[in-house]
């Protein structure tokens, strides 16, 4: 699968995240001295940013057609749920 995000930061570390992962690339926008990358060009921050914002948007709604969440209980507490994704 072809990587569509790519940051680069101050230190050299380079991560790469493919579409479905714009939750994690959305994650590591916040180093300074970072440079972006949008499918191999190197972009500014706020058009990085943007990007992901909107492919994260997108992959929500598209989720949101065949899904729905919903609240699990995970323990033996009251107070242990967590959400999940099933299908419709």
């Amino acid at each position: 699968m072809a990587k569509t995000y790519a940051i680069e930061l101050a230190n050299g570390s380079r991560f790469e995240f493919t579409s479905k992962q714009c939750h994690e690339a959305f994650q590591y926008t916040r180093y300074e001295g970072s440079r972006y990358y949008l499918k191999g060009d190197e972009v500014e921050a706020a058009d990085f940013i943007e990007a992901v914002q909107t492919g994260c948007d997108s992959w929500q709604a598209k989720k949101e057609e065949t899904h729905k969440r919903i609240r699990v209980l995970y323990g033996s507490s009251v107070g242990c749920y967590v959400w999940k994704w099933v299908r419709k």
